[in-house]
């Protein structure tokens, strides 16, 4: 008979649990009843099981709850049969120790570590409220230069500080990258699965099969040593990070293929089309950064990702990407009309140096007049452009709008809104977009058209500003402590003293 699988009470493992028996006695590998799934209200260490949210071939990730202090928690339980391996087991608790070393704060924390009684391992991570990174691809298709390097930077920190203490991911790929949503609405990146990328690819062969033959991961992010079988240390990372970024920038994977095996050849073998190939608008200097991450050998990849993001970034700043993928409705609810159809706008984000500096594209796509081979592209109405630059400190004069946007886009007229307030460092947000933090100048396209930002601070209620950009004026604004009664959760723009800059 096969042996019993009961998830059932967890243990904390003090040896590794060994190989199951295969049902015939024999050593030809080993033979297992399948995975029992937990269900809701079973225990797993202090957590109790809520309900299972994702399932992969190395195992299934729960959501659960600490029953008395009520915090939400991830629990990953490793599929039996890594669990059954020795050797995979022992580096399983090694590995998850050396992550929580690195102590990132853009690398999801792994806290507790255990063994239910059918001998699967897991490990209780921190729940992450949001979609990963290979989903916001897949429903809209690439990044702005600008939205790449917001979200990757992070990333890029996190690989960087791994590397420096010698830790590969050797799985990283969109659906490894969560793009968790806090409280106050902030974005923050996370690395997950780093453990068991790394132990699962230290002693065996890159690619693996089931016993079905259908391969354990993917190759498309795959390093050519990683498909050569060869060693591999933190430099995997950086050409799959170049591969992550050509997605998200192009919409495309540099090399697919008809089965794995030719991908793989095609990783060792042959160079990627250059991203600016596929979309022109990203330019040579985008190309160059692009191709050193996916460079064939390791020694000939940057160092580093970090200062590649960076400069990315600086590209972003003097391009404007005008191109964006976020969904005009999820940008234009703020400034919805009653009764009225809310403008199609388009928005690119660029940072350098604290500035941030927002381009707001009004968009016109007619579908009728596009080519085939344009169907996908937005169509610009540049007689609509506007445009807000975002300062931490007025220490200088901002750069001017013209000088962000491309050539043959007519500069706007700006109004200025001095902000200042407490508490310090409240952020300033525009839909589900973060502008900056205040004290600062937002200067914003003249309009009569209503605009709606929201103030944001850790500890602090929200408040709301709902105004019309067609003056100059100076605004205090103070949010009230969370927990604390308040009348009032919006700012009337009756509020906004008129000044006079002198211009």
């Amino acid at each position: 008979m096969l042996p019993e699988v009961d998830g059932g009470a967890a243990t904390h493992p003090s040896e590794p649990p060994p190989p199951l028996a295969s049902s015939d006695g024999s050593d030809g590998g080993i033979l297992r009843a399948p995975d029992r799934e937990l269900t809701s209200g079973e225990s797993v260490g202090e957590y109790v099981i809520e309900a299972k949210v994702g399932e992969g071939s190395f195992g299934i990730v729960y959501r659960a709850k600490h029953p008395l202090i009520g915090k939400r928690v991830a629990i990953k339980v490793l599929a039996g049969s890594y669990s059954a391996d020795p050797q995979v087991s022992a580096r399983f608790l090694s590995e998850a120790q050396a992550v929580n070393r690195i102590a990132h704060p853009n690398i999801v924390d792994i806290f507790s570590f255990g063994r239910l009684q059918d001998g699967r391992l897991y490990y209780v991570m921190e729940y992450l409220d949001g979609v990963s990174l290979d989903r916001r691809l897949s429903e809209r298709g690439r990044l702005s230069l600008s939205e790449a390097a917001t979200i990757l930077r992070p990333i890029a920190r996190a690989l960087d500080a791994a590397a420096a203490r010698g830790v590969a991911h050797r799985d990283l790929k969109p659906a490894n990258v969560m793009l968790g949503t806090t409280a106050d609405g902030e974005v923050v990146p996370k690395l997950v699965d780093f453990g068991i990328a790394k132990i699962l690819g230290a002693d065996r062969p890159a690619l693996e099969h089931t016993a079905t033959g259908s391969p354990i991961g993917t190759p498309y992010y795959m390093s050519p040593e990683q498909c050569r079988a060869e060693p591999v240390d933190p430099r995997t990372d950086v050409y799959a990070f170049g591969v992550m970024l050509y997605q998200a920038l192009t919409g495309e994977l540099p090399f697919k293929g008809p089965s794995f095996l030719d991908i793989m050849m095609k990783h060792v073998e042959r160079d990627p089309l250059p991203p600016s190939k596929i979309r022109a608008a990203l330019g040579r200097d985008v190309d160059r950064l692009v191709l050193a991450l996916m460079a064939k050998r390791p020694e000939d990849r940057p160092p580093r990702l970090g200062p590649v993001v960076e400069e990315l970034a600086k590209l972003a700043i003097r391009s404007v990407d005008l191109e964006s993928s976020i969904p005009p409705e999820e940008i234009t609810a703020p400034f919805r009309k009653p009764g009225g159809a809310a403008p199609k706008l388009a928005v690119g984000v660029v940072l350098l140096g604290g500035v941030a500096a927002w381009v707001f594209l009004g968009s016109k796509p007619d579908r009728s007049e596009a080519t085939p081979e344009d169907a996908s592209a937005p169509v610009v109405d540049t007689a609509s452009v506007s445009a807000v630059i975002v300062e931490p400190r007025l220490t200088h004069t901002p750069t001017p709008a013209a000088e962000l946007v491309r050539p043959g886009l007519e500069r706007p007229e700006r109004v200025r809104l001095e902000v200042s307030g407490t508490p310090a460092k409240m952020r300033v947000w525009s839909g589900k977009l973060e502008l900056g933090t205040v004290p600062g100048v937002l200067l914003l396209a003249k309009s009569d058209d209503p605009l709606v930002l929201v103030f944001r601070a850790k500890g602090y209620q929200p408040r709301t500003l709902s105004f019309t950009p067609s003056r100059d004026g100076r605004l205090t604004i103070r949010l009230p402590r969370a927990g604390t009664k308040s009348k009032k959760a919006r700012t009337n723009a009756d509020e906004i003293e008129d000044v006079n800059w002198g211009r």
